[in-house]
């Protein structure tokens, strides 16, 4: 049997679909992170922090990528909080009410890394100011991961100064946050949030 709409009759509920996707010249690769990217300090008595900067305890994130062949990338930061200080590589909280600084946080890769299910390294580019290739210039690095900088991309090898393709990489990320207290008590109408939020971009090289 057919059923028949008749003209200028009206559905008496409606949805929408959307539908979505990316092609790409490259192999698929996708990026997940532990806990989905959540990073969360708890509740923090502001009556526990003196004047000056409190450091809190370290967090670990776990990343893990996946390709469906060998692929050549790198991985940026993003921060999508205003006030960012990328020579310091710095990501800021977002300012509170009163447009006062909250604190900062930074983040540091783990250099060891499993890599295609084998011992690698988590690697930075070294050659600032030419464009990133997987040939050469890549590096271990022990400071801290700045935000939005081609020139501070993280990628992988198993070895020497140049990337090696991958399918699958896990490797984890240190979290360290500061909170800058004011040298007055803070007046707190309720909880301040911490809020930091950024993007780790899977850049095909």
């Amino acid at each position: 049997a057919v059923m028949a709409l008749p003209v200028g009759a009206r559905a008496a509920q409606a949805d929408t679909m959307t539908v979505t996707g990316a092609i790409t010249a490259h192999n698929a690769c996708s990026l997940s992170l532990s806990n989905s990217g959540a990073i969360n300090y708890g509740i923090i008595a502001a009556n526990t922090m003196s004047p000056g900067t409190t450091v809190l305890p370290d967090k670990l994130v776990q990343v893990s990528v996946a390709c469906t062949g060998a692929t050549y990338f790198a991985l940026m930061l993003v921060d999508m909080r205003q006030g960012q200080e990328q020579l310091t590589r710095r990501f800021d909280f977002a300012r509170d009410r009163n447009g006062q600084r909250i604190g900062f946080y930074q983040m540091t890769t783990i250099n060891s890394a499993t890599v295609n299910g084998a011992s690698g390294y988590v690697v930075a580019w070294s050659n600032s100011g030419m464009e990133a290739s997987p040939g050469c210039c890549w590096t271990t690095r022990t400071e801290p991961w700045g935000t939005s900088d081609l020139n501070d991309l993280r990628g992988f090898n198993q070895g020497g100064n140049n990337l090696t393709p991958v399918t699958s990489a896990q490797f984890d990320v240190r979290v360290q946050a500061f909170i800058e207290a004011p040298n007055t008590s803070w007046t707190l109408d309720g909880a301040q949030p911490l809020d930091g939020l950024f993007i780790m971009d899977l850049y095909y090289l």
